[in-house]
């Protein structure tokens, strides 16, 4: 085997290891990205959950002044029905947003597991190639 035989295994090898290097590098870095989606995504759902039940209580209470004003006792038929319904659905919509969100940040911290797997597994098949690589300059040459 003759220098430029074994000059161009080692280019090879190592073309191939930087490349390898670097998609595993790119994995990483998207893993890290999906890392905070998911905890942006989280907070979301936590902070929407906060402000729609905020939300409900002062709706409750409008409704409860407003009845009141009127002259309709707070613990009347009517006024439990309709604060039982403005219960009923703001609840469902703060179930369904903040359920959302909570799915979103669960994809994006699969997402990161997969991006770490895929950064493992270029590592490690970048390797396989240069040694692959390496082996068919070596017996060609």
């Amino acid at each position: 085997m003759g220098a430029e035989t074994l000059a161009l295994a080692a280019l090879t090898g190592a073309s191939t290891g930087f490349k390898a290097y670097g998609e595993s590098q790119a994995q990483g870095y998207a893993a890290a990205v999906a890392d905070r989606d998911a905890m942006v995504a989280k907070t979301q759902a936590a902070q929407t959950d906060t402000q729609l039940r905020e939300e409900l209580n002062r709706t409750l209470s409008n409704i409860g002044a407003g009845r009141a004003s009127a002259g309709v006792g707070l613990n009347s038929p009517t006024t439990g029905a309709v604060l039982d319904e403005q219960r009923r659905v703001a609840d469902r919509e703060r179930q369904i947003r903040v359920g959302s969100l909570d799915m979103q940040a669960a994809a994006k911290r699969d997402e990161a597991q997969f991006r770490r797997a895929s950064a493992n597994m270029a590592l490690y098949g970048g390797g396989l190639d240069a040694v692959t690589g390496m082996a068919k300059i070596g017996y060609a040459g």
